[in-house]
């Protein structure tokens, strides 16, 4: 029986896993998602202060079960550093997610989206996530309006500073035992990586936030995941 650190980008609240924990939990498996919000009130680099608390809450994991480590979205540039400075034994799960490079430091935004984020800027803060899109790529992430209004509530407002940074990678990460779940567009190019690696992989189709909408089907996906990582683990132990 597998336990599970569920990550949600710093860009919205943890209510973008709830109802996946809540699944996995019924199911008996121990699963936390720690709360990345705060990342706004702390001091540069960023990217510590998410790697620290994700750490933190690893590590406080039980001990005798795998132990999977699930990002979604930007969440995903993490997973190695949180992995590395755990101290843990753990598999990576990247859930419409992007992957970090191979070794040295990755952006957390391309020049071109970068470009975009400045433009949206009020100042030094950006506005919350959802504003960033038109109402009709939106509104489709939501299965009815009570998920919406929760999922709107808990978004932070993040410095732009944030965006500006670049993720330490620790050399060899890519030897940790990996899997890839894929919703659709923008992640595609992940997922065919992921495929050319041997990564077990898995395509839902749905939206960025599938995991709002259709949790079950995100569930049992990752189930079968988990059970394909600890295949490769226990063959690479």
């Amino acid at each position: 029986m597998a336990s599970f650190v569920l990550l949600h980008s710093p860009s919205v609240g943890p209510y973008a896993w709830q109802p996946v924990a809540e699944r996995l939990a019924a199911l008996e498996h121990h699963v936390t998602v720690p709360d990345l919000r705060d990342v706004v009130t702390a001091a540069p680099p960023y990217w510590r202060h998410v790697v620290t608390t994700a750490s933190t809450a690893v590590s406080a994991m039980p001990g005798d079960a795998p132990l999977i480590l699930a990002a979604h979205s930007n969440a995903g540039l993490f997973l190695p550093m949180v992995a590395h400075t755990s101290g843990r034994r753990v598999a990576l799960l990247f859930v419409d997610a992007s992957v970090p490079h191979d070794r040295g430091e990755t952006p957390m935004a391309s020049p071109e989206f970068l470009a975009e984020l400045r433009r949206k800027a009020q100042g030094d803060m950006l506005p919350r996530w959802s504003e960033w899109w038109d109402e009709k790529d939106v509104a489709p992430l939501f299965r009815n309006d009570a998920a919406r209004s929760r999922f709107l509530h808990e978004q932070p407002q993040l410095p732009l500073a944030y965006f500006e940074e670049r993720v330490p990678v620790p050399d060899g990460w890519r030897a940790l035992p990996a899997a890839y779940l894929l919703f659709g567009p923008p992640y595609v190019e992940f997922f065919e990586r992921a495929q050319t690696d041997g990564w077990p992989v898995a395509h839902v189709r749905g939206e960025h936030l599938h995991m709002l909408v259709d949790p079950d089907a995100v569930v049992h996906a990752i189930h079968d995941l988990a059970e394909r990582i600890e295949w490769t683990w226990a063959a690479n132990a």
